[in-house]
């Protein structure tokens, strides 16, 4: 069974991102400006209107998405 890189996560009008692995974070790392009250443990937490642009980047770059 293989996991997805990114575990994805809706909550009302929040959507959280989960890298799974060091690419992932990496990933996260390189195209996303976030501040310190955005993470959650290891999960990165966004408006839910930011998310579909920030999944399309994910997914064009050959990452995997579950959830």
């Amino acid at each position: 069974m293989t996991q997805a890189d990114f575990v994805i996560d809706r909550s009302g009008s929040i959507v959280g991102i989960t890298p799974t692995n060091q690419a992932a974070r990496q990933w996260i790392d390189e195209h996303c400006q976030t501040e310190g009250w955005q993470w959650l443990g290891q999960t990165l937490n966004i408006d839910i209107r930011m998310a579909p642009a920030v999944v399309q980047g994910i997914t064009d770059d050959g990452f995997t998405v579950e959830g």
